[in-house]
């Protein structure tokens, strides 16, 4: 089996509710789905196992969580998406199915496209209308290197914000700057104007607009 290559890739560092401010996904979805709190031995739909008493997930977990949510948006049961999951899995052998590159490819094959002509036996259980929201979220959503989610981008790759885990742990920051989103948001509860963070912090004001507009839809 093939395993990412770093630990801050796979270190957990999300809490539930940020995962979920991140994602859209409620955080007792992601407690189920990842077995956060269950004892040991309980089957999960996402994770490499039960996590007992732990309750953060790692940067891949959050980048196959964020797969799984657009699978939940359109109407999949809990054993559709762990069936996709392992579908994926089965073609490329890996911890993180969801969070490695090939994703795109292997739903161009579900719609049709390319052939994998060691599996072509095996139909996906996708259709067709499915794998091109799963590979659009991908292209969109997700940044690689070493074939692995590296970056991720809640808003889309042209926001101004991005979860790099090699920049404060994964924590949502300007893309520009290693700002933290949490840190500039408390600054503007603490009564601060976007003027004022704008000046002290050489900052677009597009940027902390960003950041405003972000935790408002959440």
């Amino acid at each position: 089996m093939e395993t990412p290559p770093d630990r801050a890739r796979t270190s957990p560092v999300y809490e539930l509710d940020e995962a979920a401010q991140l994602t859209g996904v409620e955080p007792r979805t992601i407690a189920s789905w990842f077995g956060l709190g269950s004892p040991g031995g309980a089957r999960t739909l996402l994770g490499n196992g039960a996590r007992g008493n732990g309750r953060q997930i790692s940067f891949l977990d959050l980048v196959e969580l964020d797969l799984a949510g657009v699978l939940m948006r359109n109407g999949l049961s809990d054993e559709r998406i762990r069936d996709i999951r392992a579908y994926a899995d089965a073609r490329l052998d890996a911890q993180y199915p969801f969070a490695r590159i090939e994703m795109g490819k292997i739903c161009r094959h579900a719609d049709g496209g390319e052939r994998d002509s060691a599996h072509d036996d095996d139909p996906p259980p996708l259709t067709p209308e499915l794998a091109r929201e799963i590979e659009a979220n991908t292209r969109s959503r997700f940044g690689y290197t070493d074939a692995w989610a590296g970056f991720f981008f809640p808003l889309g790759r042209g926001a101004l914000l991005h979860c790099d885990p090699l920049v404060r742990g994964g924590r949502l920051t300007l893309r520009s700057r290693s700002l933290t989103a949490e840190l500039i948001a408390e600054m503007v509860d603490g009564g601060q104007t976007i003027e004022q963070i704008v000046r002290d912090y050489d900052l677009a004001p597009a940027e902390v607009e960003a950041v405003i507009e972000f935790y408002a839809d959440r």
